[in-house]
C-alpha cells in the first residue's frame, strides 16, 4: 500500500519554492515486485488481475495524494520493466513484460488513462531502458505522453536513438537516466572522462530538443546520478571498488566510501553543468 507518511512533503514544497525544483513522482509499477503482491521468484505477472488490481490501487492512492502539490512535474510508470527475463542471465526487473508485451502495453495504458481522469494537468511517462516495447506501447498505450529513456551510449552522444524513436512512436523523449562512473579499473578514478561524457550527451539533448534543428522531439535529461551509491557497499567499499558500478556515477563523489552518505566531493562533471546553467 501507498504510505503518504513516507513523502517528505515540507522538504519538496521548501525546494521548490527556494529553488523552482520539481519531482518526476515515480511508481515502479511491478519493477522489482514493488507493489505488485507477487514472489521475488516468480517476478511480476501482468496477464494476472488480482496484481494489476494492487498496483493501479497504489498509483490512484499515489496520484490523489500528490496531484495538488506545486512540486509534482509529472507521472513516471515503472523502472526499465522492459527487460527481457534473461538480462545478463537473471530476470533483473523481476517482470513479465517483455514476455507479455501485450498485457504489459495494455496495462500501461489503463493506469495512464487512469491518472488523467484524476489529473488532467500533469503528463505521464514510461521509464524505459532504450526503445525496447515502443511498437507495443504506440499501439496499445497511446495514453502514454512522454517516452522516458535510461540510454548509456557513449560520451559522443545517443546515436540514432532519437530518430528512431520518432520513427516508432512519435511522442517527447526525456532521458531519464544518463550518465558515467569515474572508475577506471586498476587506475584511479578519471573526473575528466566523465566531464566529457556528460558534455557530449548534454550536447545532444539541447541539439536534438523541442524545436531544434534536428529531430525537435527531446524535452530534457535526467542525470545518472548526483552522489556515488556507496550504500550499495553496505559496509565493504573495498568491495565496492572492485564491482566499480554504481558506487562511481556520482556528479558528487563519497570519497573512499566510508564516511558514506555524508561526503559531497564535487567533481568536474557537477562544475560543467554549473557552468552551462
Amino acid at each position: 500500500a501507498y504510505d503518504p507518511s513516507l513523502v517528505n512533503k515540507p522538504l519538496l514544497r521548501d525546494l521548490f519554492e527556494r529553488y523552482g525544483i520539481r519531482v518526476i513522482v515515480g511508481d515502479l509499477l511491478g519493477a522489482y515486485t514493488v507493489g505488485s503482491g507477487a514472489t521475488w521468484k516468480a517476478g511480476t505477472d501482468y496477464t494476472d488481475p488480482e496484481q494489476r488490481k494492487i498496483m493501479k490501487a497504489i498509483v490512484k492512492a499515489k496520484v490523489m495524494d500528490l496531484k495538488d502539490e506545486p512540486f509534482v512535474l509529472m507521472w513516471l510508470l515503472g523502472n526499465e520493466n522492459n527487460l527481457p527475463s534473461d538480462y545478463m542471465g537473471v530476470n533483473a526487473t523481476r517482470t513479465n513484460a517483455s514476455a507479455k508485451p501485450e498485457a504489459f502495453a495494455k496495462f500501461l495504458n489503463e493506469v495512464a488513462q487512469m491518472i488523467h481522469e484524476l489529473d488532467p494537468d500533469h503528463p505521464v511517462a514510461i521509464g524505459n531502458v532504450e526503445t525496447g516495447l515502443f511498437e507495443y506501447y504506440r499501439k496499445y498505450a497511446p495514453a502514454l505522453d512522454v517516452l522516458g529513456i535510461n540510454s548509456y551510449r557513449g560520451e559522443k552522444g545517443f546515436g540514432t536513438l532519437f530518430g528512431d524513436v520518432k520513427k516508432v512512436f512519435d511522442r517527447p523523449v526525456l532521458l531519464t537516466e544518463y550518465g558515467v562512473d569515474t572508475y577506471q579499473e586498476n587506475e584511479p578514478p578519471t573526473e575528466d572522462e566523465q566531464r566529457r561524457y556528460h558534455e557530449g550527451n548534454l550536447r545532444d539533448i539541447v541539439l536534438y530538443g523541442a524545436g531544434g534543428p534536428m529531430t525537435g522531439n527531446v524535452i530534457g535529461g535526467v542525470v545518472f546520478e548526483y552522489l556515488d551509491e556507496w550504500w550499495k557497499a553496505l559496509d565493504e567499499p573495498e568491495d565496492a571498488q572492485a564491482r566499480h558500478n554504481e558506487e562511481w556515477y556520482g556528479l558528487a563523489g563519497q570519497g573512499s566510501g566510508m564516511n558514506s552518505p555524508f561526503d559531497r566531493q564535487l567533481r568536474k562533471a557537477y562544475f560543467y553543468y554549473k557552468d552551462v546553467w
